[in-house]
C-alpha cells in the first residue's frame, strides 16, 4: 500500500557525450530520515563521469495519493 514520489533532483552535468557513446548510470541510496529516502546518482560515459545527481523521494501511502489526485481532478 505504499510507494514513493520524487520530490527533488539536482544535477550537475560535468562533460559532454559524444553521439553513440555508452552511457552508464548507477545510483546508491545514501540516506534515510523518516519517510524521505536520499539517492546519490552517477552517470559515466565510456571515458569521464559526466554528470552527478542527488535525488530526493517520499514514501507515501498509495491509497491517499490516488484519493488526493482523483478529487484534485474532479475540482478543475
Amino acid at each position: 500500500g505504499q510507494q514513493t514520489v520524487g520530490t527533488r533532483v539536482t544535477v550537475e552535468h560535468l562533460a559532454a557525450t559524444p553521439v553513440g557513446m555508452k552511457v552508464t548510470v548507477q545510483s546508491k541510496l545514501v540516506g534515510i530520515d523518516g519517510r524521505r529516502l536520499v539517492f546519490e546518482v552517477e552517470a559515466n560515459d565510456e571515458r569521464d563521469l559526466v554528470a552527478r545527481c542527488e535525488h530526493q523521494r517520499f514514501i507515501i501511502d498509495e491509497a491517499q495519493f490516488v484519493a488526493r489526485i482523483a478529487e484534485k481532478a474532479r475540482s478543475k
